[in-house]
């Protein structure tokens, strides 16, 4: 699995939703994502996004909502 350099933006093409509540995200560019803590968030396939990593972890950043800590499943 390769890393994010410092960003990548991208659609989302289809949300899944754990057991838990966590949303599983994956990209147009074939990424999947899954959020850290359970979301609270309308998270929907067609939104435009940006993963952005910080010194200890990632965050997508959703259009006028707060963002998302998440780490990368492929």
């Amino acid at each position: 699995m390769e890393d994010v350099v410092d960003s990548i933006s991208a659609r989302i093409e289809r949300v899944e939703t754990t057991p838990l509540g966590r949303h599983v995200v994956t990209l147009s560019n074939g990424q999947i994502w899954m959020e850290n803590e359970p979301g609270r968030r309308p998270i929907r396939p067609g939104q435009h996004v940006m993963v952005r990593k910080h010194r200890w972890h990632y965050e997508m950043e959703l259009a006028r909502q707060p963002n998302v800590a998440v780490h990368r499943l492929e």
